[in-house]
């Protein structure tokens, strides 16, 4: 089962994203993206007051039946692993 997790609100998911697998909103507490160790807190300053922002890193992983994850990708802001590099790590994986 594929199944993608964002930080964004269950409302602004769904009007970003059009994909034909299940998107599950992590907020408001972000429980998974925090079990799997994805969420860093940058301290920023807006309008001279001191700020903490709290942002999920793009990441894809592959985890198995028992939660355990078998396969990574570390991404930034704009970069996201090839089709070709995720179905390799699918095929490499199955049981």
């Amino acid at each position: 089962m594929l199944i993608g997790i964002s930080a964004d609100r269950e409302k602004e998911l769904r009007n970003m994203c059009k994909y034909c697998l299940m998107i599950v909103s992590d907020f408001p507490k972000r429980k998974i993206i925090k079990k799997y160790d994805v969420l860093v807190i940058h301290r920023v300053t807006l309008n001279k007051m001191p700020v903490k922002q709290i942002l999920a890193i793009p990441v894809t992983l592959m985890v198995n039946s028992d939660g355990i994850i078998v396969w990574k990708y570390v991404g930034s802001k704009t970069d996201r692993p090839p089709n070709k590099l995720i179905f390799d790590a699918i095929r490499n994986n199955l049981e």
